[in-house]
């Protein structure tokens, strides 16, 4: 998983003081989801397509698992991006690479390249998820407030 912490949101401070503190929660996850949605976009982009080594064969593309979760923990609240279960359960590997296994289980002692996504889709996307969020809160802020 990969960090991108935004800080300086004093539009969206200025939002949350029109709402009621009851109605803020929902607000931030609607403004964390926009957020994490351009992410998403672009790991999606840059994800291997389907047959990498280390792809599991019966399962969905890895492009196809890529979502965003929103995560409420007592002190912050977070957008995670990545790969779903149970087809992404592999997607760790394609980001930092692994070492190659025979059907039988023998390693081949050869490690696959690794391909990753995550990170550069969240760098690369850090200006568009800082608007995205306080857009994002902003209309979540608006709808709150019949405006």
């Amino acid at each position: 998983m990969t960090a991108v912490k935004l800080e300086g949101f004093d539009a969206v401070d200025r939002a949350f003081s029109k709402i009621p503190i009851e109605i803020r929660g929902s607000s931030l996850k609607a403004g964390l989801r926009k957020g994490g949605n351009k992410v998403k976009a672009r790991a999606k982009q840059l994800v291997p397509p389907p047959g990498y080594p280390g792809d599991k064969p019966g399962f969905q593309a890895l492009k196809d698992t890529i979502s965003v979760e929103i995560r409420d923990y007592d002190n912050a609240m977070v957008a995670v991006t990545g790969p779903k279960r149970p087809a992404g359960h592999h997607g760790h590997l394609v980001e930092h690479g692994h070492m190659i296994v025979t059907h039988d289980g023998t390693n081949t002692g050869q490690a696959a390249t690794p391909h990753p996504f995550l990170e550069p889709a969240a760098q690369q996307t850090k200006h568009e998820q800082r608007s995205a969020i306080v857009d994002g809160i902003k209309a979540a802020v608006r709808k709150a407030t019949g405006q």
